[in-house]
């Protein structure tokens, strides 16, 4: 008996202890990540993205390209039979092309997923993507998104996403800060290595 077990603890996969996650869209052109997983609630990792409106998060407002780096943080605050909240931390900096430019991002998100089917999760939530641009001169933004996340397991270790987020932003320093229009909307792919 004691073999049996021992013969099935060694042949049990080892769990994930990374996450990869390629996303392409608008305002993020395309984004790469790699997650380490610290606990069963905790991931923390590194990324990297190329965006059309890393300032505001609204492309009609003012194109500004720009090359990002993050620190993103993943925390599980509640895990159910078939749900989760989630709560997401980011901060990065950025540098920006057109116009010349630079700063920090702080991105902090609430997201609640609700696992459907074994294959579909659907979700919601709030994310905050604030950015302080330092160069030339100083502008604060805050776009505060709210929407839906879609994702579809296609293997054990791979899920399809796509998620979308729009709201009103805000630039509380400038002379005219009324709002404008936000969005955020992405699709990419997500593996378990």
């Amino acid at each position: 008996m004691n073999a049996l077990v021992l013969a099935l603890v060694l042949a049990a996969p080892e769990p994930s202890t990374r996450t990869s996650v390629i996303e392409v869209g608008s305002p993020t052109v395309a984004r790469a990540a790699l997650l380490f997983v610290l606990s069963p609630s905790v991931q923390v990792g590194a990324a990297a993205s190329f965006d059309h409106s890393r300032f505001t998060h609204a492309p009609s407002l003012r194109f500004s390209a720009a090359g990002s780096v993050a620190m993103p943080m993943l925390v599980t605050a509640h895990r159910g039979a078939r749900t989760q909240l989630l709560l997401r931390i980011e901060p990065g900096a950025f540098l920006g092309a057109a116009p010349l430019g630079w700063g920090i991002t702080l991105l902090l998100g609430l997201e609640v997923r609700v696992e459907v089917s074994r294959v579909v999760t659907l979700g919601g939530g709030v994310e905050v993507p604030t950015a302080l641009v330092m160069h030339p001169g100083y502008l604060f933004t805050v776009p505060v998104l709210f929407g839906p996340i879609v994702q579809w397991r296609v293997s054990d270790d791979a899920r399809v996403f796509v998620r979308a987020k729009a709201g009103p932003g805000f630039m509380p320093a400038q002379v005219f800060s009324a709002p404008y229009f936000a969005f955020l909307a992405t699709a990419g792919v997500a593996w378990d290595l």
